[in-house]
């Protein structure tokens, strides 16, 4: 009963917001088509309709795309929030505050590489907490020193800025680990709000973990690709994943290479993905990713079927949301690019 007037109303809302995902078939369909204008059309027979209208409707460029896909995405984190038990509404931010610290990542490698916040505008996903125009003023900073600075006093995330500012300087601009770093401070922050979040919902918490788990995995191979030292990864490493951050290390020491890495880590089947990996000409480190994610996916699928009057319900539909726009986000590119829909369908897995 406690649970039934807690989380009654807020789960009814989540339903009726699944329920306007566009679901395996359409992806299916929509994958099989070339040309984008197409797409846009199938698009606006969806809940995405409104969005696209509002930046072109069926005559939309193809750069704002991206910029009506975000909108979606950003209205529905909000509504999840609204919607949120006030006792619980502080995880649920935290959880979604992981697209702040995107949105730091992004900035910081573009003013590293000399490009304006015009030139990323279209990936920036607004938040309440890091908008698109703070975004822009600070990255109207001249360096990226003072670019941090301004962030440091429109942002509740000293703790990530301050890790990544000195991660840059002390490694000349590596922007890979300077993502590392972000990363582990924003997660190691992140995990008191894991202990709270299993104690409402052990399989969300768990989600969250193989989150950490991914990007620990990231660390890994691209480390084990590059033959980089056990003693150099070690501090890059995010606790509260699945396998503790020890027992990563001693397997990276023992595997001799990305093969024998993936195996040895049990948390994430990624023999399908090495054997793909291994048969590519290009040897992209981002199918990893991609396996990984699609294995996060399913749990999500799993618990939004399954878990009924409790949070779980509320995290499992912001994860599969930000699939949903991951997904559509691959199909359009991937067209864009003149991709063939064998190579698009082996970026995504969709199973709603």
């Amino acid at each position: 009963m406690a649970a039934a007037s807690r989380y009654g109303y807020s789960n009814a809302r989540v339903k009726a917001m699944e329920s306007k995902l566009v679901g395996n078939e359409f992806v299916k369909e929509i994958s099989k088509i070339n040309e984008i204008e197409t797409i846009i059309a199938k698009l606006l027979q969806t809940d995405y309709k409104r969005y696209i209208e509002e930046f072109g409707g069926k005559d939309i460029k193809s750069e704002l795309i991206d910029f009506a896909l975000r909108k979606s995405f950003n209205d529905s984190t909000e509504k999840l929030i609204k919607v949120t038990p006030n006792d619980q509404k502080d995880t649920i931010m935290r959880i979604v505050s992981k697209w702040d610290v995107y949105n730091i990542k992004l900035a910081l490698y573009a003013k590293s590489n000399g490009k304006s916040y015009d030139d990323i505008s279209k990936y920036v996903i607004s938040t309440y907490l890091v908008s698109p125009e703070i975004m822009k003023e600070a990255m109207a900073e001249a360096n990226v020193d003072y670019m941090v600075g301004k962030l440091v006093l429109s942002t509740p995330y000293r703790l990530v800025l301050d890790a990544a500012l000195d991660t840059y300087r002390k490694t000349n601009g590596n922007m890979t680990e300077v993502s590392a770093a972000i990363d582990k401070a924003f997660f190691d922050d992140l995990g008191n709000t894991i202990f709270r979040l299993a104690r409402s919902s052990h399989e969300a918490a768990m989600v969250v973990k193989l989150d950490i788990e991914m990007r620990n995995m990231r660390v890994l191979i691209r480390s084990k690709r590059h033959n980089s030292s056990a003693s150099r990864i070690k501090d890059l490493l995010i606790p509260n994943g699945i396998t503790p951050t020890d027992q990563l290390v001693k397997i990276y020491e023992n595997a001799r290479d990305i093969r024998e890495l993936v195996d040895s880590i049990k948390s994430f089947d990624l023999k399908n993905v090495y054997a793909q990996y291994e048969a590519s000409k290009d040897k992209r480190i981002l199918l990893f990713e991609i396996g990984m994610r699609n294995i996060i996916f399913e749990r999500m699928i799993a618990l939004l079927r399954h878990s009924m009057l409790s949070l779980g319900t509320i995290i499992a539909f912001f994860y599969l949301k930000e699939m949903e726009i991951f997904t559509l986000r691959v199909i359009i590119q991937g067209k864009a690019y003149g991709l063939s829909p064998e190579d698009i369908n082996s970026m995504i897995k969709w199973q709603i």
